[in-house]
């Protein structure tokens, strides 16, 4: 699997932006863009038709920006300014695809905030997969090699919201300048494939009672709301089950009231008791994140 386009943070402490640099940003559309949203301005939180971001006071500055993802967060502040000139805060629909199997990824995303994307395999009878889940600590897209790569994976946005987008030529120049910012983004790779082996591990060895439990929180934690906008064919395709069995491990789970279901939308109700449920991957996880890319997970993100 290719492991390009997902991205990493910098354990260094988080420094001003770049304040000229952040001039270069300006209001822009991109229709010719096949999947990423509309983009919008960088510092200005007012909202205007389809979620564009538009014009209007800014409303926080520096590293204080309305929208931040916890990666970039915790790049030095040479590493911001190199790639702060070519970024764009796109805001990003529920069900996008920011790319398809086979499609060239020219572009990076790192999610903003709450914004959730999942990555997920399509097998030949066209039905999917979900694989991993990407939120502010990391990005997607063609983040490692150079130049832009064949996706192997579909990217669907699962939770909308915003994200920063840069193309994959003005991230490789950037690269080009810092090798502590080429070594960030290959520690989140890392990060990113030791994510994929567990998930593995989890499929074949634990219920999917276990897998369930901690799918629900790891929604939660990169939504950081206990109302959860899945559906039974989302949780079905997260899981890897069928939705009988999903439907059946659903009902048990609100019976004990630990979850609500109505509507496609799930409300955790018992976080302590969907932690006892749950396999201990995300523990495991975290902890090689920890080791890896310290603070990443934990980024003080608005």
């Amino acid at each position: 699997m290719d492991l390009d386009g997902f991205g990493g943070a910098h354990s260094g402490h988080a420094d001003s932006l770049d304040t000229e640099a952040s001039r270069h940003i300006s209001r822009r559309e991109d229709p010719t863009r096949a999947g990423g949203g509309k983009v919008g301005v960088a510092s200005t939180p007012s909202r205007g038709e389809a979620g564009v971001v538009a014009n209007g006071p800014p409303r926080t500055t520096g590293d204080n920006v309305l929208c931040r993802s916890g990666l970039l967060v915790k790049l030095s502040a040479a590493d911001r300014a190199l790639l702060w000139p070519h970024l764009s805060l796109v805001s990003l629909v529920q069900g996008e695809a920011l790319f398809h199997p086979g499609d060239d990824v020219g572009s990076v995303h790192f999610p903003c905030d709450h914004t959730l994307v999942s990555l997920n395999v399509v097998r030949n009878d066209g039905q999917s997969a979900e694989t991993e889940l990407i939120g502010r600590e990391g990005a997607v897209g063609g983040l490692v090699s150079r130049g832009p790569k064949p996706a192997f994976a579909r990217a669907v946005v699962q939770i909308p919201g915003d994200a920063w987008r840069i193309d994959v030529e003005a991230l490789d120049a950037a690269k080009a300048q810092s090798t502590r910012l080429a070594d960030t983004f290959a520690r989140y790779a890392d990060c990113l494939l030791s994510q994929l082996l567990q998930s593995v591990a989890c499929n074949q060895h634990h219920s999917l009672e276990q897998r369930m439990a901690r799918k629900l929180l790891a929604y939660q934690n990169g939504h950081g709301d206990a109302e959860l906008p899945l559906t039974q064919e989302h949780l079905s395709r997260m899981l890897g089950a069928t939705r009988t069995y999903v439907t059946k491990t659903a009902t048990e789970f609100q019976a004990r009231g630990l979850i609500s279901y109505a509507r496609g939308r799930v409300r955790v109700l018992d976080r302590a008791g969907l932690e006892k449920a749950a396999c201990r991957c995300q523990l495991a996880v975290r902890k090689h994140y920890e080791h890896v890319l310290p603070d990443v997970l934990s980024a003080d993100v608005a």
